[in-house]
């Protein structure tokens, strides 16, 4: 990921798309070097009617104003070092934004935007804040429960670049391990959904939104990082679990 911006700076993106009750997403690119990689945000309605907005985007303010429909930009959350990019003008946007980050990434964060805090402040049953296990608590994620299901909503645990453009595209791709090799999923490996019951989505930081699902498999799935498929294998730069097939990432929905 790039350096983050300290203004508001509006790359290539698509339009706001409603996922389910409350939750849109909208897809983006990012400029890398000899590559434009694809990337997401989600933002979820939270009560009172406030929203949590995951892995911020600056938009076009159309897609603003549709944004804001969700509820008012309540929290923000990074859920990595590396997705810091609109952080500090997200906030200075909506300064009463309370910013959320996983432990491991805080330092990272900070050099971006003030951390309110690493654990889950949200303040609702519906929509729960966690730290994802197997990496080192460098990664967020967020499960929101509605009439329909469960969506998780997650970052780079999760991928589906598929097609990444340019030689530097899929470079990235290989070395993060994105939907490149035949392997086991990473998601599989780190048990972040092994426990969820009934139907459910997925949104994630990198890539679209999954067909639909029932039972122990995404709904409908959606990641920040472009057209997506679950990613392969575990990251590289987290440490892997002892067992990928029985170690608990713990989330755990009941």
């Amino acid at each position: 990921m790039p350096n983050f911006n300290k203004e508001w700076k509006v790359l290539p993106h698509g339009e706001v798309i409603a996922i389910d009750d409350r939750i849109v997403t909208v897809e983006g690119d990012i400029s890398m070097p000899l590559t434009k990689f694809p990337r997401r945000m989600t933002v979820v309605g939270l009560s009172r009617n406030r929203s949590a907005v995951f892995s911020a985007m600056a938009l076009k303010e159309p897609a603003m104003r549709r944004i804001e429909e969700v509820g008012k930009p309540s929290f923000l959350i990074v859920p990595n070092g590396h997705h810091r990019i609109d952080a500090r003008p997200w906030k200075e946007r909506y300064p009463k934004l309370k910013v959320l980050c996983p432990p491991a990434a805080k330092e990272s964060v900070s050099e971006a935007v003030p951390v309110d805090s690493t654990d889950d402040i949200l303040g609702g049953s519906d929509v729960q804040f966690v730290v994802v296990g197997g990496t080192g608590e460098a990664e967020a994620a967020l499960i929101v429960r509605r009439k329909d299901g469960i969506t998780l909503v997650a970052n780079d645990v999760i991928a589906n670049v598929r097609h990444p453009h340019g030689m530097g595209g899929k470079i990235i791709a290989r070395l993060a391990g994105f939907g490149v090799s035949r392997r086991k999923s990473r998601a599989s490996s780190s048990g972040l959904w092994s426990r969820i019951r009934g139907n459910w989505r997925c949104s994630c930081a990198n890539g679209r939104k999954f067909p639909a699902f029932g039972g122990s498999f995404p709904r409908t799935a959606t990641s920040s990082n472009g057209p997506y498929r679950l990613s392969r294998e575990w990251p590289k730069s987290y440490p892997r679990p002892r067992s990928c097939r029985t170690r608990s990432s713990g989330i755990s929905v009941t």
